[in-house]
C-alpha cells in the first residue's frame, strides 16, 4: 500500500467572504465620513473658541478703560440719556456702563453687570472715619472706598487756584492719625478762590487714589470731579 505524499503548510485556510468588495468599500466610506465629521466638529469648536476669546478681549478692554482711566466705552451701545445734566447708560456684551454727568454731583464712570442701577446718592463719611480706616488698615480701606462717590466733611489746609484743587486735613488730638484729602474740582467755575485755611467745608467727589505717609506728608487720599461748599 502506497503512502500518499502530504505537504503541510502554516498558511491558514481562507474562507471566502460574501460581497467582500462591497463591505470593504462600505467600511472605507464610513471611515472617511467619520473623519470628515470629526474635522467639521473640530473646526466649529475652534471658531466658537476664537469668537468667545475676541468677545472676552473686547469686554476686558472696555472694563479696564472705564474702571481705571474713565475712558470709553468703545464696544458698548448707548441706550439711555438722563435729564440730570447728561448722564448716559451703555450696554455691552454682558456688562453695563454708566457715565455720570450731573450738573452738580456725580461725574465719574461706573461699570458692572446688566443689573447695575443708576445711583447718585453719595456715601457720607467724615474725615475722622477716613483717617482711622486708612491709618489702621489701608489695604482694606482702599478696597472699600476706591471708585466710590463720597460726601466728606473737613477743614481746608490749602487752596491751589492754579491747579483748581483744595486740600483738606485731619489731625486727631493726639496727633496719631493724620490724613490729607486732595480734591481736584470738577469745574473751574467754583468758589474755592474764596476759601482760606481753616474753613470748614463738605465735598462731593470720587475717591481715585491713596498714598501712604512718608517723612514729608501724611496719608493722602485723592478725590476727583469734586464739588464743594463752605459751611457756616
Amino acid at each position: 500500500m502506497k503512502k500518499e505524499n502530504l505537504e503541510y503548510t502554516n498558511e491558514p485556510l481562507l474562507t471566502p467572504i460574501e460581497n467582500s468588495e462591497q463591505d470593504i468599500s462600505k467600511l472605507k466610506n464610513e471611515k472617511i465620513f467619520k473623519n470628515k465629521t470629526f474635522k467639521h466638529a473640530t473646526k466649529i469648536i475652534n471658531i466658537v473658541f476664537i469668537v468667545l476669546l475676541v468677545i472676552l478681549c473686547l469686554v476686558s478692554i472696555d472694563i479696564v478703560l472705564v474702571s481705571k482711566y474713565e475712558k470709553g466705552p468703545l464696544f458698548a451701545v448707548p441706550t439711555k440719556v438722563y435729564t440730570d445734566g447728561g448722564t448716559k447708560e451703555y450696554i455691552g456684551l454682558g456688562y453695563k456702563v454708566i457715565n455720570y454727568n450731573q450738573k452738580q454731583g456725580r461725574r465719574d464712570m461706573e461699570v458692572g453687570t446688566w443689573g447695575l442701577k443708576y445711583n447718585t446718592r453719595p456715601v457720607s463719611v467724615t474725615d475722622l472715619d477716613l483717617a482711622l480706616e486708612f491709618g489702621k488698615e489701608p489695604k482694606q480701606a482702599i478696597k472699600r472706598y476706591y471708585g466710590k462717590f463720597l460726601r466728606v466733611t473737613g477743614v481746608v489746609k490749602d487752596v491751589d487756584k492754579k491747579s483748581n484743587q483744595i486740600l483738606l486735613e485731619f489731625v486727631d488730638d493726639d496727633g496719631k492719625y493724620k490724613l490729607d484729602i486732595n480734591c481736584t474740582m470738577a469745574d473751574k467755575d467754583n468758589d474755592i478762590k474764596t476759601y482760606k485755611k481753616g474753613d470748614y467745608v463738605y465735598i462731593l467727589g470720587t475717591l481715585k487714589d491713596f498714598k501712604q505717609a512718608n517723612k514729608v506728608v501724611p496719608n493722602t487720599v485723592f478725590m476727583e470731579n469734586v464739588f464743594s461748599q463752605k459751611q457756616g
